[in-house]
């Protein structure tokens, strides 16, 4: 049975096809023309071929906004109204004072399991 071939080692520096790479990628990057930065959505307005805003268009599109806008800040309050109704079937009017509780029995079982640990050991 032949003997393996021996593993080629890798070069610490850079090697001339590196070079060259780097070179023509270079050359490429100025020969290209600018990339368009994207568009800024701050207050400009966009100007489409195809389509022409009129005031009615827009109007309407104000109009389905609000509406979109008025469901979601209906469906917040309503969720709201449910999460305050399950604390109080909870008889918890204050959560705050719920997980304050639920921290000192937290701490209390961690001291519990920490003391039966040291006294395995």
């Amino acid at each position: 049975m032949p003997a393996p071939a021996p593993k080629r080692k890798r070069g610490k520096g850079e090697s001339s096809v590196t070079k060259e790479a780097t070179k023509l990628a270079l050359e490429e990057m100025e020969t290209e023309e600018p990339r368009p930065k994207k568009l800024q959505l701050t207050g400009t307005e966009i100007v489409s071929p195809m389509f022409i805003m009129t005031p009615e268009i827009a109007k309407r599109a104000d109009e389905h906004a609000q509406k979109l806008i008025a469901e979601k800040k209906k469906k917040d309050a309503q969720y709201i109204a449910q999460r305050e109704e399950k604390l109080k079937s909870l008889r918890l009017d204050s959560c705050d004072e719920f997980f304050v509780q639920k921290l000192a029995e937290v701490r209390e079982i961690a001291g519990t399991v920490e003391q039966e640990a040291v006294k395995e050991a």
